[in-house]
């Protein structure tokens, strides 16, 4: 497989214009700091585990460690898919650890939990790893973004091709190519990092309205809009398995055979118990 940076894929200005301003930045300690909490040894650790974690930190390597003056770190915990634990994990980052932002969410029941904690904490949380549509409808929050499959698109497509599309660096690191999970996390994480940059600052609220504000752009996402209930408006792909002659290397399973655009993929507004879509 040929190997390219992710920046280079998605053209090295697009994210160097995002981290040259740093002028008059509001960073609360001066660290712009993402944890990954997910299963690392469970059931959805392949999906996700310590690959997110992989994924954050090459998502921080393409603004070169650092956004609006200050550094990047990633942290991660094991929430073990117990939501009781996810809880106290969520709420241990944002009060104890100066957490800025949470990522993946691993499962649903643990990621509802954290969403929880998120909104009462006013703190963002980026969800790629649970399904359930329940995120961004009756427990829908300013500070929770939903950015990847969910059970109401699953009913209408099967989960998008993201195999072979800008994963070369992660194929590095892991020996292949990224989850539909990972690949999510990688996805927000850049967003969000943006939204700091063209803020200059961490506060949660001013972060959340700007990703709301700028299209989604990177080696996975193009030209998505996020609607005011968090949830990422991408397109979503019907593939079918390659023939064997059709397959050009290892883990090229995959041929697209038609595409549902974002704003047929997801649970229609008038269909949405959401508060905040009553509201835009």
């Amino acid at each position: 497989m040929k190997k390219k940076s992710v920046a280079y894929a998605l053209g090295a200005g697009l994210i160097a214009s995002f981290t040259s301003s740093s002028a008059f930045a509001q960073i609360s300690d001066n660290v712009v700091r993402i944890s990954i909490l997910n299963d690392m040894t469970g059931i959805y650790a392949d999906a996700g585990g310590k690959g997110s974690i992989v994924a954050a930190e090459l998502a921080a390597e393409d603004f070169g460690g650092k956004v609006a003056g200050a550094k990047i770190e990633v942290v991660s915990g094991d929430h073990a898919n117990k939501p009781d634990v996810a809880s106290n994990l969520a709420r241990k980052a944002y009060d104890a650890e100066g957490v800025d932002v949470i990522a993946d969410g691993g499962s649903s029941a643990a990621a509802l939990a954290m969403q929880n904690v998120s909104r009462e904490k006013k703190k963002i949380i980026l969800l790629s790893g649970p399904a359930t549509a329940e995120i961004t409808g009756k427990s829908c929050s300013p500070y929770s973004f939903h950015w990847m499959y969910d059970t109401y698109a699953l009913a209408a497509a099967p989960p998008q091709d993201v195999l072979r599309r800008g994963g070369e660096r992660f194929w590095d690191k892991m020996g292949r190519p990224p989850s539909i999970v990972q690949a999510g996390v990688y996805s927000s994480v850049v967003h969000y990092l943006k939204a700091v940059a063209a803020t200059n600052t961490d506060d949660a609220t001013k972060v959340a309205d700007k990703m709301r504000e700028m299209p989604v752009e990177d080696a996975f996402t193009h030209g998505a809009n996020i609607r005011a209930d968090g949830r990422l408006l991408r397109d979503l792909y019907v593939t079918e398995v390659k023939k064997p002659e059709e397959s050009k290397g290892p883990w090229d399973y995959w041929k697209i055979i038609a595409t549902i655009p974002g704003d047929k993929a997801w649970r229609p507004v008038d269909e949405s118990e959401c508060p905040l879509l009553k509201t835009h």
